[in-house]
């Protein structure tokens, strides 16, 4: 009977033990038993490391679970549950972020401050933090950087330490110093010998400048009228270039005709080229005039006799 008894009750401790290590596993892993969550979408370009189970936190506080990650359009959507999304707004951003530092993973949600409340269909944007081992491979690279950086460093290093050490380098650059110095002192003291000099350049300068602008102001008006006389000889030499080239393109006329008239009298076309190349009409011309000549010699001679009914005679 006892030994029943002992029996039982390791059964019980062994019960109430494994009960226990279900809460505990269930409490650690953020496993939500109820099943009544409100599912979210987050898209994020990599799982990050995010685990289904994993605990999902709004503003540092607890609020529900991973219930699904997946690929999807070459990024990965992850699937919450949540107790309730009355302060998540439409401008929510979310986060995988370390859960402590020897492992594990979580989504942070930041409700964002619009005051229009998130739907249940709307994808939130999501970005992965880098963990430890990122951090680390990270370090790495930039170790490898520091050495290169070093040794540039060192190369610099001994190229300015040769220069240093080199006299030639080094009493150049102090013959340098030495010419500066001796080219500042110079100036110095020609500005110091000449001060008086440039302050009267400067003075009469504006003494200068002040004339211009008086004389400026007093002149305004005659330079506008002179101004003014320029525009209209200007629209007179443009009245007189217009008529110009009209009697040019009455001249070209004239010399365009006068030139047809030779190409005609050339080929023998044209009264003056009759006159000038035809025989038969300058012997006609010979003869009329001839006949014109004698005719004007009678008359000269016996004058004219006017017979009119018998009254009259010729000689």
């Amino acid at each position: 009977m006892k030994k029943n008894n002992k029996e039982v009750t390791v059964g019980i401790i062994s019960f109430i033990s494994l009960i226990l290590l279900v809460v505990a596993v269930i409490s650690v892993k953020g496993l939500n038993v109820s099943g009544d969550g409100i599912p979210l979408k987050i898209r994020f370009q990599n799982s990050g490391g995010i685990t289904e189970g994993s605990p999902v936190v709004v503003n540092g506080v607890k609020r529900g679970q991973v219930t699904d990650v997946k690929n999807d359009k070459n990024s990965v959507i992850v699937v919450v549950s949540l107790d309730n999304i009355n302060d998540i707004k439409v401008d929510a951003t979310a986060q995988i972020s370390i859960l402590e530092i020897t492992g594990g993973k979580k989504v942070e949600i930041l409700p964002g401050t619009n005051s229009t409340k998130i739907d249940q269909s709307q994808i939130i944007s999501g970005i992965a933090l880098p963990d430890i081992p990122e951090v680390v491979a990270s370090l790495g690279m930039m170790t490898d950087d520091a050495k290169i950086l070093l040794k540039r460093l060192d190369t610099i290093s001994g190229s300015v330490t040769g220069l240093v050490q080199d006299e030639e380098f080094i009493a150049s650059i102090k013959q340098s110093v030495f010419s500066a110095e001796k080219l500042i002192t110079d100036m110095q003291s020609v500005v110091s010998d000449n001060k008086h000099s440039l302050k009267t350049s400067l003075t009469s300068i504006e003494k200068l400048t002040s004339d211009l602008r008086v004389a400026v102001a007093n002149n305004e008006p005659k330079v506008s009228r002179l101004l003014d006389s320029l525009q209209i000889v200007s629209n007179d030499a443009r009245k007189l270039l217009a008529t110009t080239d009209k009697s040019f393109v009455k001249v070209d006329s004239l010399l365009s005709s006068v030139d047809g008239v030779i190409k005609d009298t050339k080929n023998g076309n044209g009264l003056i080229s009759r006159l000038l190349y035809d025989q038969q009409l300058a012997n006609k011309l010979d003869s009329a005039f001839d006949s014109l000549s004698g005719f004007v010699k009678e008359v000269r001679k016996y004058g004219v006799n006017i017979n009119i009914g018998g009254i009259g005679h010729r000689p």
